[in-house]
């Protein structure tokens, strides 16, 4: 990728000798099969020793995932170093085009559109390939994905493409695992730049991090067996931490919030809590490099797992970022807000949909500390954190039921004598990797059914939690820059998520005034719904 894989912005602190020593991408302890990997470093901000496949001509590659983020690079780096190679090809659930582009009159790149988990799938990928970079996975740090979507793709779809290099004698599997495969574990454990013989107790703290860790042992496992004409498959997994780089979904995000947010990004965790990431030009050098080691040596590398570290500095989420983000956004951790409580009515019961979660617990906690005229705090969420439990008080009530707001009689049994509900529980999506319906279910049908309860359970009050999505940015791309709700802008949204949470606002906005039955006299009252554009 030449010298754009490697530049870095002036002021980025992201350059030669800022980081920690320099270290090599792989373990160099002399008695690990890591000797063989060269004890490369690559250096930010010079040129890497020219390294290609091994000279074999006329290989066949397959790269599943290859339309994702780190795919792509990989792809590129493998077009421009690919004298040996004859086609690229790429199997993915959603293709990117442009790649086509990188074909050229002695190298055919040809995309495929299908699942992993798939046998007849990945069987017209692979046939007459000869190498096999495999990528394709659910990425999940913030647990939004369904447990079965992730172990199903992770762990069944990785052992779909270990079968299909036995089946079609694909004598070469090199697999993208994650540092999430080790940790940080559940016990909170720190693992600073360890490498393959550091001992670190497995305790995953995630759906994510238990199938990639399932899926290593599923490739480590295959390592030597037979194909099927009598070759033998080799196989490596190799374990990057957070990779940053061009075209990174994350960083792009954190800008246009950024934005949205009178150009500040606030603090979610300890300036402490260090991090290790990784530039994606030098992790997909490492792929390079595991592979063309694979193939030339496989009795000595195949087997192995190897962490894939750089010079990029450990330091906080936040910090690192700020590295790329100063022009776009400034902290403020400074600010205290003004002192608020409810409204002085005694003996108030709230109901907080989805108050189990990341804004929920904030708001549970806020409404306990400023509850003179609340008697009660219910809480309904699908899955419960019984810690809440502890915020109640002599006079205050926090009780946590477990229900779905797309039924009926859940929301009926959590809603029974409330006086204000705040309704946050939806399905957040920013980078569509939620089924359709799921999330039309529950953001559109789940909201109806909570304005539903309200109208037959006499509750007065309703606010909602939308998001910025329902507004923008736009498909189009056009810039919303300290908009209000008089800002004329064009509705073309860029996901499901963003059309969801639009169509909700919807809902709530239209059941504004809708008459209720006045509790305790059969006249009504009226309800008064308010629509908060939040998060």
């Amino acid at each position: 990728m030449g010298e754009t894989r490697r530049r870095f912005p002036a002021d980025s602190g992201l350059t030669k000798g800022s980081g920690p020593k320099r270290r090599p991408i792989f373990s160099t302890d002399a008695t690990r099969p890591a000797e063989f990997l060269q004890r490369v470093t690559l250096d930010l901000t010079g040129a890497p020793e020219r390294a290609t496949m091994p000279r074999e001509k006329g290989l066949v590659c397959l790269v599943t995932g290859g339309c994702g983020f780190l795919g792509k690079h990989l792809v590129r780096l493998l077009a421009e170093r690919s004298e040996e190679l004859k086609e690229i090809r790429v199997l993915d659930m959603v293709l990117d085009r442009e790649l086509e582009a990188l074909s050229t009159a002695s190298l055919r790149v040809s995309l495929m559109q299908g699942d992993i988990t798939s046998p007849g799938d990945m069987a017209r990928a692979i046939q007459g390939a000869d190498l096999v970079f495999h990528l394709a996975s659910v990425i999940d740090f913030l647990g939004l994905i369904p447990e079965s979507q992730i172990l199903s793709i992770n762990i069944q779809g990785t052992q779909t493409v270990i079968d299909a290099c036995v089946q079609h004698d694909v004598p070469t599997l090199v697999y993208t695992s994650s540092m999430e495969a080790v940790g940080p574990n559940s016990k909170g454990q720190p693992f600073h730049r360890g490498d393959e013989d550091t001992v670190y107790e497995f305790a995953p703290a995630s759906v994510y991090g238990r199938s990639k860790f399932q899926a290593e042992g599923l490739i480590r496992g295959a390592n030597g067996m037979k194909t099927a004409s009598g070759k033998t498959l080799f196989t490596l997994a190799l374990r990057p931490l957070g990779i940053y780089g061009e075209g990174v979904f994350l960083l792009r995000n954190l800008a246009e919030r950024a934005s949205l947010c009178r150009g500040r990004l606030f603090r979610l965790s300890s300036a402490d809590a260090r991090m290790g990431c990784a530039y994606v030009g030098n992790v997909v050098w490492m792929h390079l490099l595991a592979a063309r080691a694979l193939r030339e040596k496989p009795g000595l590398v195949g087997g192995q797992v190897y962490y894939c570290y750089d010079d990029s500095p450990d330091r906080s989420f936040l910090d690192f970022n700020m590295e790329f983000l100063a022009s776009c956004g400034t902290l403020d951790l400074t600010g205290a807000p003004e002192r608020a409580t409810m409204p002085r009515e005694k003996g108030l019961v709230c109901l907080v949909t989805g108050g189990c979660g990341f804004l929920g617990k904030h708001l549970v906690r806020l409404l306990a500390e400023r509850s003179e005229e609340l008697k009660e705090i219910r809480v309904l969420d699908m899955v419960l954190d019984r810690e809440l439990e502890a915020l109640s008080t002599a006079s205050l009530r926090v009780s946590l039921m477990q229900g779905d707001i797309t039924s009926p009689g859940d929301m009926a049994r959590a809603i029974q004598g409330a006086d204000l509900i705040f309704h946050l529980a939806s399905v957040i999506d920013f980078l569509g990797l939620i089924p359709e319906s799921q999330i039309l279910s529950i953001n559109i049908q789940g909201t109806q059914t909570v304005i539903d309860a309200c109208v037959q359970h006499d509750v007065p009050t309703l606010v909602y939690t939308s998001s910025m999505e329902a507004v923008g940015p736009n498909s189009k791309g056009q810039p919303f820059h300290r908009g209000d709700e008089d800002t004329v802008y064009e509705f073309a949204p860029a996901s499901v998520y963003a059309r969801s949470k639009f169509q909700a606002e919807g809902l709530i906005r239209g059941a504004n005034g809708m008459k209720v039955r006045a509790r305790g006299s059969a006249g009504s009252s009226p309800l008064n719904l308010h629509c908060y554009n939040g998060p």
